[in-house]
């Protein structure tokens, strides 16, 4: 199991992903972290419809040599030095480990001068 925790800030975004082996043998997971930037569905004043934009800030692999042991948790951290603009944003998580990779996704929005 995994789960994704992040904290923006000035400087940009600190996230960690908790990955928990809940199985019998000794696992080496590789962690995809993803920022993406979603431009909402707008319609002009003249009704033409922009379709939703996703654009892609950032990607970063971390993987590990030392196996996650039967039973224990690894932390799995990254810091992405952005300064968000006002708009909303989406943190990606992927963890393949031999078995169907864990996604994970958690969507914030900025709002005014860094998130004030």
């Amino acid at each position: 199991s995994a789960d994704l925790v992040y904290t923006v800030k000035e400087d940009g975004v600190y996230a960690d992903i908790i990955f928990e082996n809940t199985g019998n043998y000794h696992l080496l997971p590789k962690i995809t972290f993803g920022l993406n930037r979603i431009t909402p569905q707008q319609v002009t004043d003249e009704g033409l419809i922009i379709p939703e934009k996703v654009e892609s800030l950032i990607q970063e692999e971390i993987s590990s040599t030392n196996p996650v042991l039967p039973g224990t948790k690894r932390i799995f951290s990254i810091f992405i030095p952005i300064v968000l603009e006002e708009s909303q944003y989406e943190l990606l998580a992927r963890c393949d480990y031999g078995k169907t990779p864990i996604v994970l996704r958690k969507s914030f929005q900025m709002e005014g001068r860094n998130g004030e």
